[in-house]
């Protein structure tokens, strides 16, 4: 399951979206639910979903990256963990 809330002080007064990837697996959010300024609430929560991926471990699988992406579809910058850190 993936859950994503708001962003705050985003670098633009635009709509955006955010892209969560797991390994091959990748999640997106659509466009906000609500967005003023340089704020965005999605509001957006997958249902529980299995991935099934070709590592033996979970630690395996490396890091986890969210996207934040524009109206025109570009990522406009990123973050990543480690999947330890979830």
């Amino acid at each position: 399951m993936a859950e994503f809330g708001q962003g705050v002080a985003l670098p633009d007064k635009k709509k955006y979206s955010i892209e969560l990837t797991i390994g091959d697996l990748s999640i997106k959010s659509g466009p906000p639910a609500y967005a003023e300024n340089t704020y965005n609430r999605w509001n957006f929560r997958t249902p529980a979903t299995k991935m099934i991926a070709p590592y033996p471990d979970i630690n395996d699988i490396g890091r986890v990256y969210f996207y934040l992406v524009d109206e025109k579809g570009k990522r406009v910058c990123f973050a990543s963990k480690t999947v330890k850190d979830f």
